[in-house]
């Protein structure tokens, strides 16, 4: 006798039926008119009161069972594929909820809270995903090499009836990033295939190159120079426009999309316009102070953030601000590519028309750390240093910025072999006053990282092992012009320190304090740095 068709439950739960028989019909919810109840506290919110049906049909004068969706709130997945309808295969794995606001045909690998069940029936036909690997091999090859040559026939196509449209540009450039993409995929499966089997490794490099070949692809050294040239050439490509951008202030109260226009005029000037249904901004590039563009490197977020001369009034806010700044998000990871693409781009360009403000391309990573600025209205900011400044430009914390061309010198304070934090303060001169920016507790092991880069940049560097009054030392340097033009900030040091070089000074205990010290008694410890003399 045949046996009946069943769903069994994948995973242990004592509120779930372990085995349901299905019928002709079969419905599934929270309900009590439902025929299979699913009375688990912990999946309450994924199921719908009538969540999901399975019904006996005729095909081809055979039975089959379809799985339905009744308008659920969380959906059905058929071997983690959202569906609305799926004819069921033996093995099939049925997931009730768990989908949540994804479409239809999208993969949800993790559903959270999720009821499981597999489909069981030997008279049913082998569900696809059971098909032999040679077979799925053959498939997938057959797919990408029809998408590929329609993706060639489309790019032509559009070449052809729009030529010199931005946009169709941009669309050529994904799909030419999307061949690439899959021949790197290709590249992968062909590895993991050899690997799998066989163990001898001239062998399987053999297979991996005469496939190669048959290709007609080089290696993949050969093949990534190739790909990071065709990546420079699109950079260097001249871009006016970037599209589809949110704003930050949000012009009209809302998020809306605009695109960012750079003008070059003919008197030598350039102007960036932001044009969006909220509102517009218009920035003349004698406002423009500094302009930052920073590419999303594995997370979100591409943005560029201009930092203005003076504060303006951007849209309907009261408040003023002195950073404008505009991104876009990257719904799905194999457009972050794409979109860095374009800014760096529009980047390069602005780079190439001599604008009168600075521009940074890429903050230091590796250099980034965290601190604490001496202001009330922060707290532990994400800070990465550029070529110009260091910068916080994340979008859940205020943003925060230091120009090194107005920084005077970087003293380092409390540093010693006991502390795990130090600070940094940074004394800026704008116009005729001077001013002090703190930065607190940050870890020193970022110490001799940051101090190496401030001595590529040619800042001047000292350090200290307790904090300075700085209310008298800014003070003495506004009184005392002359001394500070001849000697410069070595006031700052203790004399003992003026005295003595700083590889003797673990050999001598009886150092005196700086002028500017503290009322607590903490001695001072301040060093101009050179390259490789201290080790820190």
């Amino acid at each position: 006798m045949a046996e009946p068709p069943v769903l069994r439950l994948v995973g242990k739960s004592s509120r779930l039926p372990t085995v349901i028989k299905l019928s002709s019909r079969v419905t599934f919810g929270r309900g009590e008119n439902c025929d299979v109840a699913f009375d688990d506290p912990e999946r309450q919110n994924m199921i719908s009161r009538e969540h999901a049906q399975i019904v006996r049909l005729l095909e081809d004068g055979k039975e089959v069972f379809q799985v339905e969706d009744l308008d659920s709130r969380n959906g059905v997945l058929v071997n983690f594929l959202r569906v609305n309808k799926a004819l069921l295969h033996n093995g099939d794995k049925i997931t009730f909820g768990g989908a949540g606001k994804r479409k239809v045909n999208t993969i949800v690998s993790h559903p959270n809270s999720a009821v499981v069940y597999e489909f069981r029936w030997r008279s049913a036909p082998v569900s696809k995903k059971r098909s032999s690997p040679g077979e799925r091999e053959t498939a997938v090859k057959k797919r990408k090499t029809n998408d590929s040559e329609g993706k060639e026939k489309k790019k032509l196509d559009k070449k052809k009836a729009i030529k010199g449209d931005e946009e169709d540009e941009d669309d050529d450039e994904e799909a030419g990033d999307e061949k690439e993409d899959e021949e790197d995929e290709d590249d992968e499966d062909d590895e993991d295939e050899d690997e799998n089997a066989n163990d001898g490794g001239v062998e399987i490099q053999d297979t991996i190159a005469s496939r190669r070949s048959r290709r007609g692809q080089g290696s993949p050294t050969k093949k990534r120079k190739k790909k990071n040239k065709i990546q420079k050439e699109e950079i260097e490509k001249p871009s006016f426009k970037l599209r589809k951008l949110n704003s930050r202030p949000a012009l009209g109260g809302k998020r809306f999309k605009g695109q960012l226009i750079f003008k070059s005029m003919d008197d030598g000037k350039s102007v960036l316009e932001y044009i969006s249904e909220g509102g517009n901004i218009v920035l003349k590039s004698s406002r423009i102070r500094h302009m930052i563009v920073q590419p999303n490197d594995g997370g979100a977020i591409t943005l560029i953030h201009i930092y203005l001369v003076k504060p303006i009034t951007i849209g309907n806010h009261v408040k003023k601000t002195q950073h404008i700044q505009f991104f876009q998000e990257a719904l799905r990871s194999d457009n972050s590519r794409h979109i860095n693409i374009r800014f760096l781009r529009f980047a390069h360009t602005i780079a190439r028309a001599n604008v009168s403000f600075t521009l940074d391309i890429k903050p230091k990573r590796k250099l980034r750390f965290e601190g604490i600025p001496d202001d009330a209205k922060m707290a532990n900011l994400q800070l990465q240093p550029t070529n110009h400044c260091l910068v916080s430009l994340n979008s859940h914390q205020p943003f925060f910025i230091v120009m090194f061309d107005r920084v005077q010198i970087v003293y380092l304070e409390r540093v010693n072999k006991v502390s795990r934090t130090f600070d940094m303060v940074f004394v800026t001169k704008e116009e005729e006053d001077l001013k002090t920016v703190h930065i607190k507790h940050i870890s020193s092991a970022h110490l001799e990282r940051l101090v190496n880069y401030f001595q590529n940049l040619k800042l001047k560097v000292y350090k200290g092992r307790a904090s300075l009054d700085w209310e008298e030392v800014l003070e003495y340097a506004l009184n005392e012009p002359e001394d500070l033009e001849k000697n410069g900030w070595k006031f700052v040091e203790s004399e003992d320190e003026q005295e003595n070089n700083i590889e003797d000074q673990d050999g001598d205990d009886s150092e005196e304090s700086s002028d500017f010290a503290p009322p607590s008694g903490d001695e001072i410890d301040e060093l101009a740095f050179e390259d490789g003399e201290e080790d820190l």
